[in-house]
């Protein structure tokens, strides 16, 4: 149960993190 919970936390650093970059990237252009 931890390894799960763990790899969706991760996957919820992931996709917020790219979510980030894409609007930062937006900002900058």
């Amino acid at each position: 149960m931890m390894t799960y919970i763990a790899r969706f936390n991760g996957l919820l650093l992931l996709n917020a993190f790219s979510l980030r970059g894409r609007l930062v990237d937006d900002i900058q252009h």
